[in-house]
């Protein structure tokens, strides 16, 4: 049985997707999240019930800390990183490049895992062409 819970990282992204200055995004985005609410036998009447009752609980503040190395990476730099390995695209594998592509497009802070490996292509792409 699938519940919110399985869906809700799928609507987050819809949400902030909503806030797009692209108009075509945003329509898409709208139709997009009813979609996904209807396959779940939900409507947005049950999501604005969501955030409401979300609203009256206290919600934990995420802290940078010192066990995530890349906790406090700009996202310039972040960029700056992407576009060292795209440049040497020609040299890292299938996986890899689609890991960059993917990364490029990303909307949100890259994950601890996703810039560990952020960080290792950029240092083996800059390492080989120092």
């Amino acid at each position: 049985m699938t519940t919110f819970a399985h869906i809700a990282p799928t609507v987050g992204k819809l949400v902030r997707l909503l806030g797009s200055d692209k108009d075509h995004e945003a329509l898409g985005a709208a139709r997009a999240l009813k979609r996904v609410l209807t396959s779940v036998k939900l409507d947005l009447h049950d999501l604005a019930n969501v955030v409401e009752f979300a609203a009256h609980r206290e919600i934990p503040q995420v802290e940078a800390t010192t066990d995530n190395p890349f906790s406090r990476m700009r996202r310039s730099d972040v960029r700056a990183m992407l576009r060292v390995c795209h440049d040497y695209r020609d040299e890292l594998s299938v996986k890899e490049r689609g890991f960059i592509d993917t990364l490029s497009r990303w909307r949100g802070q890259p994950t601890e895992r996703q810039m560990a490996w952020l960080s290792s292509l950029y240092e083996r792409c800059k390492g080989e062409h120092a």
